[in-house]
């Protein structure tokens, strides 16, 4: 688990400059939480013994998969502030 949060919090999203290129990172890094979870549902019927770290780490991809629905749905509102702000900017310059 070490790895997936370092390299999520690593630079390879957070260099992203525009807000579209932020959110495409963030919506892989969503899609695979969920690929996360849904192979722990396969450990479970294929590794019994595992069944306890197969939760436990199902409960982090949740987890993780919170936080970057958090992010999207704050770099979306970002961007939908943004969007009007510029929508009123140009439609103030236009009159002028």
């Amino acid at each position: 688990m070490t790895l997936t949060i370092d390299y999520f919090t690593g630079q390879e999203g957070f260099e992203r400059r525009h807000v579209q290129e932020k959110l495409q990172f963030y919506n892989v890094a969503h899609a695979s939480t969920a690929e996360v979870r849904s192979l722990t549902y396969v450990i479970e019927d294929n590794y019994p013994k595992l069944v306890a770290e197969a939760v436990a780490l199902r409960k982090n991809a949740i987890g993780a998969g919170q936080l970057v629905g958090g992010l999207i749905r704050s770099t979306e509102s970002r961007k939908s502030k943004l969007s009007s702000l510029l929508s009123s900017i140009f439609a103030l310059l236009s009159v002028g």
